[in-house]
């Protein structure tokens, strides 16, 4: 899920210019994030004209899958496209030990 700007920026350098997906898919007609994300509870960023779910590629079947482009917008492409992915993990909270008490 991409909840803000920095998230966004720091997914595009990690891409480095490569499609990338990135966990949002509309594959039962309803753009949701793969985490269980609200989709209209975060901001999108959309290449103009995306999402189109183009049908002419030669491909059986739509573009159900959004993958970062190459400048870091979205664009929706087919979900069998092989492309590179970002994953969210959460990471656990250490506690910092308290010194001199």
């Amino acid at each position: 899920t991409t909840l803000s700007d920095l998230e966004q920026k720091y997914m595009q350098k990690l891409a480095r210019s490569q499609f990338t997906w990135i966990g949002l898919t509309d594959a039962d007609g309803e753009w949701k994030w793969v985490d269980g994300t609200n989709y209209n509870s975060v901001p999108t960023n959309w290449r103009r004209g995306q999402p189109d779910n183009y049908h002419r590629h030669g491909v059986e079947g739509s573009e159900d899958c959004a993958h970062l482009h190459l400048l870091g917008q979205w664009n929706d492409d087919y979900c069998s496209t092989r492309y590179r992915h970002i994953c969210e993990k959460d990471v656990p909270k250490v506690e910092t030990p308290q010194i001199g008490r």
